[in-house]
């Protein structure tokens, strides 16, 4: 079976209404695609000649959007929240606890900013990542982030799984953390905006 433009704008829609137009919504749609891919093919056919794929797949959106143990979570928010952690000092108004009253304009322009600042956090964040050795990049990100079903590691489980010792995990993350975060300092300024 082959997705039709029309059935994918269809999702699009959908997701932008689940994320309220929040600027994740591709991410979201792409998650799902990726989750509708890994399933058995006969029971896609199935969905798709009972006309209940797009449910299907609107259904998959709403779990992964409201989940935080879905892959969606783990791959997305779960590392924009790391990069909100990492900085310290970080302006008031990036603090999603923040119960500043404001006009819903002023508020949209400040969420969009913190949206603009974590995805570049992000990304510069996994470039970093990308000068390591890969076994050490890699060991930080399953450590830290979890696998792509959503699995978080401790350091035990972590040791069980890999048959690496608790004690080079701990120290080859420890080591990675203060590589990251004195490249994140050079690499990243933050912007106070006065709004």
């Amino acid at each position: 079976m082959e997705m039709t433009s029309e059935f994918y704008g269809k999702l699009l829609v959908a997701a932008r209404n689940i994320t309220n137009n929040h600027q994740d919504h591709e991410d979201l749609l792409q998650e799902c695609l990726v989750a509708l891919y890994e399933k058995d093919k006969d029971f896609i056919q199935e969905l798709h000649d009972n006309k209940a794929l797009q449910f299907y797949c609107v259904r998959i959106m709403l779990n992964m959007w409201n989940s935080s143990t879905s892959s969606y979570h783990y791959k997305f928010r779960f590392q924009k929240k790391f990069m909100f952690e990492f900085f310290e000092g970080v302006p008031d108004e990036y603090c999603p606890s923040n119960k500043n009253v404001l006009t819903p304009t002023i508020q949209e322009i400040r969420n969009q900013l913190h949206n603009e600042f974590l995805d570049d956090a992000v990304d510069t964040m996994h470039e970093v990542l990308g000068e390591l050795y890969w076994y050490d990049a890699e060991l930080f990100k399953l450590y830290k982030f979890g696998s792509n079903n959503g699995k978080r590691w401790t350091l035990n489980s972590l040791a069980e799984k890999t048959g690496i010792s608790r004690t080079s995990i701990f120290d080859t993350t420890h080591r990675v953390m203060k590589y990251l975060n004195k490249r994140m300092k050079e690499e990243t300024t933050l912007l106070t905006y006065d709004i």
